[in-house]
């Protein structure tokens, strides 16, 4: 399978943020941690996976926001909260 790269700028509150939203999704499903958003995990997985998962997550939206916004958001301590 051939590799596909791309880039994504990230939230600095002046950007459409739906569309940001819609790019991050697609992205942690791509990264495999997107059941992280919705909480939706399977039931054989286990807690080390999840709070893997959830890790992987927070970080990958957190290094796609602006330095701006992350001040913002640096006490959140939940992939939602973000």
């Amino acid at each position: 399978m051939a590799s596909i790269k791309f880039e994504m700028a990230p939230f600095n509150s002046q950007n459409n943020f739906g569309l940001w939203r819609i790019k991050i999704k697609a992205l942690l499903h791509r990264e495999g941690s997107v059941r992280d958003l919705d909480g939706n995990y399977p039931n054989d997985m286990t807690m080390a996976k999840i709070e893997e998962m959830k890790e992987w997550a927070y970080n990958t939206i957190q290094l796609l926001l602006s330095s701006k916004v992350l001040r913002k958001v640096a006490n959140e301590e939940t992939t939602s909260g973000l």
